[in-house]
């Protein structure tokens, strides 16, 4: 109780020293459409993907983001036709520009992508991860002065070899986020 009573002082006493548009927090949304053809051919050309947005402005419509998000995605194996799950856990830290022009801001961001990559099946388990970039494109809306909204498009690129060959892990996701303003 004591830790949430200092967070809460803590984050109403950045409200009032720091600028506006200091933080940007929220929830997201998407759809993920992988590039792997063996990861399209077991489990369909995409699905929905869901998670939390954080961006903190560096300086003049710089930020630093951060997301975190899931990916799951039920199928059946090639060849036994056994049930089985694919989880993927993309982590992003980025650079973010965003150009201010009133209530619609263009944006581009490029950064690092870290994935955890599980699929589960009654054959085996196969727990993975691996690192590559992303490039963001997209735009913010302002409905307020305290609320965002974000349409934006990702490319994530990011390879692993969890049973000898190649898997491509990234690809394209478009996706909408709702930001609380600070």
């Amino acid at each position: 109780m004591r830790k949430a009573k200092v967070f809460f002082l803590v984050f109403f006493i950045s409200v009032l020293i720091f600028p506006k548009d200091l933080f940007k927090l929220g929830i997201y949304t998407g759809y993920f459409f992988p590039k792997d053809n063996i990861l399209k051919e077991i489990y369909g050309k995409g699905n929905f993907t869901y998670g939390l947005n954080l961006g903190l402005h560096i300086w003049n419509g710089f930020y630093f983001c951060f997301s975190g998000m899931q990916y799951r995605k039920s199928s059946k194996t090639s060849y036994t036709q056994e049930p089985t799950t694919l989880t993927l856990n993309p982590l992003n830290f980025s650079l973010r520009y965003t150009l201010y022009l009133g209530k619609i801001n263009p944006y581009i961001a490029g950064g690092y992508t870290f994935i955890f990559f599980k699929e589960s099946s009654d054959i085996g388990n196969i727990y993975e991860d691996g690192q590559g970039y992303s490039i963001d494109l997209g735009a913010e809306y302002k409905l307020c002065s305290w609320f965002t909204f974000d349409l934006g498009i990702r490319y994530t690129n990011v390879k692993v070899s969890p049973t000898g060959f190649d898997v491509h892990l990234g690809g394209w996701q478009a996706g909408l986020s709702f930001l609380f303003t600070i």
